[in-house]
């Protein structure tokens, strides 16, 4: 069996249209506030408690959250400028 010379990538991409400035919080205001804070908290590198599991009906935005995070703590300053989050989250 020979070694793999280079790490192989996958087509997967972020989808841009899913971050916190489109994600209307109605009854999910209570974990943008969470996320918000948790962001907040990682850029002073004072993180108290990171992991957040969030549980609800179907149809009801946690994908959205979450490829919201994924496009916030993308390296790439191109999706850090399209997910910013709102201040008045």
């Amino acid at each position: 069996m020979g070694q793999v010379s280079s790490q192989l990538s996958l087509p997967i991409g972020l989808k841009d249209t899913e971050s916190f400035a489109s994600f209307i919080p109605g009854q999910n205001a209570q974990a943008c506030s969470h996320l918000n804070a948790l962001f907040s908290q990682l850029q002073n590198k004072k993180v108290n408690n990171w992991l957040t599991y969030l549980f609800s009906d179907s149809g009801l935005g946690k994908s959205h959250l979450l490829y919201a995070c994924l496009l916030y703590t993308s390296p790439s300053p191109r999706d850090r400028q399209k997910s910013r989050m709102p201040s008045s989250a």
